[in-house]
């Protein structure tokens, strides 16, 4: 009871980055936040492109902060899955670039709770039909926000969020005595 259905729009609101000239990036300076610097669940600087940062004067609110909820809007699917992430102290400092949102949360969702509805498969097969362009697939903000949602009252997103956590914990635990089962079994066979 008291869950709200309504539109992701309803709960969030996204920033959208700036289109910065190829012909200003640089070797050094501020690392440029771009769609093929994230991959599902992180970002990684493998062809890393940089912008002066006396150039960034008036484009603070375009810096990402740690925990901050990325997702690529050029090719959001690839096939290991959504271009989606969360910003770690190690990515920092960066920043967002076109094509490229934040999520802003209301005060009636916890990031983390949002973090679960956007890895949920469902966000995945709503964005794939709505994605527009022939070369490269691509989502605008509108349609992402357009993502109907029903929101749990904060508690219950909060032991929604922790319940699944712990979930995750135990198969990680899983894997790792099937992993160390396997290695018993490998001993043996020779044996």
């Amino acid at each position: 009871e008291n869950w709200v259905r309504g539109l992701l729009g309803d709960f969030a609101s996204i920033d959208i980055g700036h289109a910065f000239k190829s012909s200003e990036f640089s070797s050094i300076g501020v690392r440029l936040l771009r769609g093929q610097n994230i991959e599902p669940g992180a970002l990684r600087w493998t062809e890393t492109k940089f912008y002066p940062e006396e150039k960034l004067g008036g484009m603070e609110g375009l810096f990402i902060a740690e925990r901050d909820i990325i997702l690529a809007m050029d090719r959001p699917i690839v096939s290991a899955g959504l271009k989606l992430a969360r910003a770690k102290k190690e990515d920092l400092p960066c920043v967002l670039v076109q094509r490229v949102s934040r999520f802003k949360i209301s005060n009636n969702l916890t990031t983390d709770y949002l973090m679960l509805v956007l890895s949920d498969l469902e966000f995945s097969k709503y964005l794939l039909p709505n994605q527009t362009g022939s070369d490269i697939p691509h989502m605008s903000g509108k349609q992402i926000l357009s993502y109907p949602v029903t929101m749990p009252p904060l508690a219950e997103q909060t032991e929604i969020v922790r319940r699944v956590e712990q979930l995750f914990a135990f198969a990680d635990r899983l894997e790792a005595r099937l992993a160390t089962a396997r290695r018993q079994v490998g001993q043996l066979t020779p044996a």
